[in-house]
């Protein structure tokens, strides 16, 4: 297949309406905010092989996400 010599490759890039800021990863607790007394403190539990209620037990942050208790 001959390509025209004036064809000119264009990417288009798609994004969210409202992408996530890029620390967005580190909100562990989900309640829009990261903070290290919250979102620290889970992910220092989490990596000490704390699970379930131990991990969340009094670590959450205000408006934060449902947990299950998985």
């Amino acid at each position: 297949m001959r390509i025209h010599s004036g064809f000119m490759r264009t990417t288009v890039v798609v994004t969210a309406a409202c992408p996530a800021p890029p620390y967005a990863a580190l909100d562990i607790d989900g309640n829009g905010q990261v903070d290290a007394l919250t979102d620290g403190v889970l992910t220092l539990r989490y990596l000490l092989g704390l699970r379930g209620d131990a991990l969340v037990a009094g670590a959450t942050g205000n408006c934060a996400a449902a947990y299950g208790g998985d």
